[in-house]
């Protein structure tokens, strides 16, 4: 299991790409996302962080994240599932020519 300690500000996709091409470059399974040190992550980088996350073939755990960040975490993901579902529940219909 391999741990790593996170940036104190994500504020763009890019943070949560960099992030992410260093715990697929990491041979172990399990990884273990230290949040202690951050205090803010915008709504993009939640965002990002949670389809990146969703897409990994690693087992990735978070720790001690803070209230703000916890929260933003839940209702991205919450509305993630939402957009999932809408699209996924469209109706189709014939193009018409």
């Amino acid at each position: 299991m391999k741990n790593l300690k996170i940036d104190k500000y994500l504020v763009t996709r890019n943070n949560i790409k960099s992030l992410f091409e260093l715990i697929n470059n990491i041979n172990d399974f399990e990884i273990v996302l230290d949040f202690k040190n951050v205090s803010f992550m915008s709504r993009s980088c939640a965002d990002e962080y949670i389809k990146l996350k969703n897409n990994s073939n690693k087992n990735i755990k978070e720790e001690n994240v803070n209230k703000d960040v916890d929260t933003i975490l839940n209702l991205v993901e919450k509305q993630q599932k939402i957009e999932k579902y809408e699209c996924s529940s469209m109706i189709s219909f014939p193009t018409l020519l």
